[in-house]
């Protein structure tokens, strides 16, 4: 995969991300707990692929600067 691509599937995950916690806020006092559950789980699966990017990023760049 190139960095470029990486970079938008990373994006897209955040901002995917974004768009279920605002839900997740505004329907919070619907959900019951296996709902929230379900949904928290969801959270941390679309915050890894961006986190890794942002990670591996920072490494590429220091590894450049070196």
């Amino acid at each position: 995969m190139s960095h470029e691509n990486g970079l938008s599937e990373a994006c897209k995950q955040a901002d995917q991300l974004n768009a279920l916690l605002v839900a997740m806020t505004l329907a919070s006092d619907e959900l019951d707990t296996t709902d929230l559950q379900t949904l928290v789980t969801l959270a941390f699966d679309l915050a890894g692929g961006p986190a890794c990017w942002l990670l591996e990023e920072q490494h590429r760049r220091e590894k450049k600067n070196a």
